[in-house]
């Protein structure tokens, strides 16, 4: 309720339960312990060296959750992939938290990290070009394969093409450009860098 109160447009909620005992003794309490947040991302249980019990995980908690008729809560079992979860659905004026005892707060500070350079770049180019987190390059292949960009770009003019190129060159980021998407394969694990897609504007006749 504290972070509802700041006024921001959502608030967003990265969540690792800690400890198998725990979690099976407290996911009744779970069940509406994020009935103020819009959006929360369950990840798997942080064992803090306690041995797994059958049939208790993340998702342990979030059915919890659904029934208490919360409909923005979304499983992620891979932790390192909560950053991206994240990110990819962040609009403006959101606020972001992560809460547990283990090392989520880890996804946090890559997401952070990930937000500096994605407004840089936002600033470099028109106002008019895309400048997207974490986008899936499933959406932009023929074959419908492929996990996220890093950052995804849709450049209008040459100059801000060209912005591009000289920041990743400034930054060592990897930079990649993709057309259409014909026959394309990309890895599940995504790109790493920026992958720029030419569209519109100046390369309308491309």
């Amino acid at each position: 309720r504290t972070a509802k109160s700041i006024g921001r447009r959502r608030l967003v909620t990265m969540f690792q339960p800690h400890r198998f005992s725990r979690t099976r003794a407290l996911c009744r309490e779970f069940g509406n312990a994020f009935d103020d947040t819009d959006r929360v991302i369950i990840t798997d249980v942080y064992p803090a060296s306690e041995p797994p019990i059958p049939g208790i995980t993340g998702r342990t908690i979030v059915d919890e959750i659904v029934r208490h008729a919360h409909h923005g809560v979304t499983y992620q079992p891979h932790l390192q992939s909560v950053h991206r979860d994240v990110g990819n659905m962040l609009e403006a004026g959101d606020l972001v938290l992560s809460l547990g005892a283990g090392n989520i707060h880890e996804q946090l500070e890559i997401l952070a990290a990930d937000l500096v350079i994605a407004e840089k770049l936002k600033a470099i180019v028109s106002e008019k070009s895309e400048v997207r987190l974490y986008e899936p390059l499933s959406n932009h292949t023929t074959l419908r394969v492929g996990g996220p960009a890093q950052f995804w770009i849709e450049p209008r003019t040459e100059k801000a093409f060209a912005e591009v190129i000289r920041f990743c060159l400034d930054e060592h980021l990897p930079l990649f450009a993709i057309g259409r998407g014909s026959n394309l394969l990309v890895r599940d694990g995504g790109i790493r860098g920026v992958v720029v897609h030419p569209h519109g504007g100046d390369f309308e006749k491309m």
